[in-house]
């Protein structure tokens, strides 16, 4: 799920230890909690993952459905298998392939070049660090429990840190006796204009995980987006995501 867009660009997952199922916590406790969650977060795009996901446009009523293995040659790694529940056209292929064959050029590319890979690498692994910078920490605050559930709400910060995402919320639902987060969410509180052209109206992202082998895992995500560029494109939204089929694999370029 990769790029929600930039209204969304704090979203990111987390994780931490085990306290008691009744026990209330402090700001700087959440915190703390949110921060060791984060590390038990596994990123099933780090190569080392093998997984099944359907995309489901509601708008145009299609969807689409890829098995991604790194353990295969690159141009059999990404698979378009299913097109709105059955065989995929010819032309979705056909894009497919080509849309594969220009991934490889840039990725022999890049490969010629370590400090495009190591730049790479840096920006996958400080994504964690980077979204935890961006809570507000004073603005951390318990809205629901139920039992060992408990729904956090909290506002983000710009990474400069100069500007709040005041128009959005986010919510972090932990379950604090497996140790994981449930949920991630964020939703537009009013309308705005993050850019002169773009106008944002409402909208609403949801990610959910489970745990896969004592690991936590995305499972689905819904994401809804009421929008538009200057009156004449639309920026409406209206998606869900379920990932499944997931496993540990050996990369190719491993192999």
């Amino acid at each position: 799920m990769k790029k929600a867009g930039t209204i969304f660009s704090f979203l990111i997952v987390c994780s931490w230890g085990s306290p008691a199922h009744s026990q209330s916590y402090t700001q700087d406790e959440y915190i703390d909690m949110i921060s060791h969650y984060v590390d038990r977060v596994s990123n099933i795009y780090d190569g080392t993952w093998a997984y099944t996901y359907t995309t489901t446009d509601h708008i145009d009523a299609d969807s689409l459905t890829r098995r991604v293995d790194p353990s295969q040659p690159f141009l059999q790694s990404d698979l378009i298998i299913a097109e709105d529940g059955g065989p995929p056209s010819t032309e979705r292929l056909e894009r497919h392939e080509r849309r594969m064959q220009r991934r490889l050029r840039r990725r022999e590319e890049a490969s010629q070049d370590s400090s495009l890979v190591e730049d790479e690498r840096e920006r996958e692994g400080s994504e964690k660090e980077r979204f935890m910078a961006l809570i507000i920490r004073d603005s951390i605050r318990l809205v629901a429990r139920d039992g060992d559930l408990h729904t956090i709400e909290f506002r983000g910060m710009e990474e400069d840190r100069k500007k709040i995402y005041e128009h959005v919320v986010g919510r972090l639902v932990l379950d604090t006796r497996q140790e994981y987060i449930k949920e991630l969410q964020v939703r537009v509180t009013e309308p705005f204009s993050p850019f002169f052209i773009i106008r944002i109206n409402d909208g609403y992202f949801s990610l959910r995980f489970e745990l896969h082998n004592g690991e936590p895992v995305q499972q689905d995500a819904t994401w809804q987006l009421d929008g538009h560029i200057l009156y004449i494109r639309d920026l409406d939204r209206d998606e869900e995501l379920k990932w499944f089929d997931i496993a540990k694999v050996l990369p190719e370029a491993a192999s």
